[in-house]
């Protein structure tokens, strides 16, 4: 014979006995632009001490990705919404390594900082694109992977292989 099994217990805060208790996913975003700052969830009766953690901060009930989503200020209320992906062209993946064949990348939004990804002993290297575009040269052999920065844009990354 076996021995009789107890039912799981209810999770802590259960509202109706054998019911568990929904999590409400929000999110914690700058004011003036809008850029999710921190994510969470929690039980409805704890959603007003989250709210509290950052006064600075808006507040917003929804799930939400940092690295994808940010909160549109021109809605109301405030709305979660996807940011935009970059439209960068390049005109050439493969440049020789020579210094003088240079690959051009285009529709860069102004303002983006774009930064040189090293590995190894080398250092990042960061400008600020205010034109619209960037030419790339190298004498080096090897993959250059670009990241570019400009919020609300996604960030995004590009690979140039010098030969």
């Amino acid at each position: 014979d076996m021995p009789p099994v107890d039912p799981p217990a209810d999770p802590p805060g259960a509202a109706i006995p054998g019911v568990p208790v929904e999590n409400i996913h929000f999110a914690h975003y700058d004011n003036a632009t809008g850029r999710i700052i921190a994510i969470g969830h929690c039980e409805e009766n704890s959603l007003q001490a989250n709210d509290d953690l950052y006064p600075d901060l808006g507040f917003i009930i929804g799930k939400a990705t940092p690295e994808t989503d940010r909160v549109d200020l021109t809605t109301n209320p405030h709305t979660i919404v996807a940011r935009p992906v970059m439209s960068l062209l390049l005109d050439k993946p493969t440049i020789a390594a020579t210094g003088n064949d240079p690959a051009t990348i285009t529709g860069i939004p102004v303002g983006t900082v774009v930064t040189l990804l090293r590995t190894g002993d080398f250092t990042e290297v960061s400008e600020t694109v205010n034109t619209g575009s960037t030419t790339v040269t190298t004498v080096v052999r090897g993959p250059m992977t670009f990241r570019f920065e400009h919020f609300p844009h996604r960030t995004t990354e590009l690979t140039i292989n010098g030969v």
